[in-house]
């Protein structure tokens, strides 16, 4: 755990950012392929959608990536402002995906 956490201390901000745009990206050009499958799992009373788990995964390692890049950048917690701004921006990412 300790060589995980020194990992994450040592990676600069531009690693955070390059890694965001670089998911936002991937996010937004798989989910723009009309014909993928949903994948879920199907039994005799309901179904279980496994894409929701996914789209909350993906866009949990987005937000991760950008607080990261928020607080090395400026090395401190980043404000309610910025927290808000950057909720919204994945919102709208959220929304054109």
């Amino acid at each position: 755990m300790k060589a995980l956490i020194n990992y994450f201390e040592t990676r600069s901000y531009r690693w955070y950012r390059n890694g965001f745009f670089i998911l936002l990206a991937l996010i937004l050009t798989v989910s723009s392929i009309p014909s993928l499958p949903e994948p879920g799992i199907r039994t005799f009373h309901f179904e279980i959608r496994l894409d929701y788990f996914f789209h909350f995964g993906q866009y949990a390692c987005l937000a991760f990536l950008g607080l990261g890049w928020i607080f090395k950048k400026k090395n401190t917690l980043p404000s309610g402002t910025q927290l808000l701004l950057w909720s919204v921006i994945l919102i709208l990412a959220g929304i054109l995906d």
